[in-house]
């Protein structure tokens, strides 16, 4: 098994640190203290794989965590 990029991590633990905000793109840069390639390419990466929800406001896209599927894929882990 690899290793989990450290971009990932960093946005990840923004995200499910407080499941129930949505973030834009730069403010999850910021907060991942990363840079703006890394963190785009792990939200597509994440965002296709079904672990975050996109939404649009205005002309930002806005990321928040999906802790249903979280939930699910943490069920189906642990049987």
């Amino acid at each position: 098994m690899r290793p989990v990029p450290k971009v990932r991590q960093r946005v990840l633990a923004v995200l499910f640190g407080a499941p129930d905000r949505s973030y834009y793109a730069n403010e999850l840069i910021a907060l991942a203290q990363s840079g703006t390639g890394a963190v785009q390419r792990e939200l597509a990466d994440l965002s296709a794989a079904g672990l975050l929800t996109v939404s649009k406001h205005s002309n930002q896209k806005h990321y928040q965590a999906n802790v249903s599927a979280t939930e699910a894929v943490l069920n189906a882990v642990q049987k």
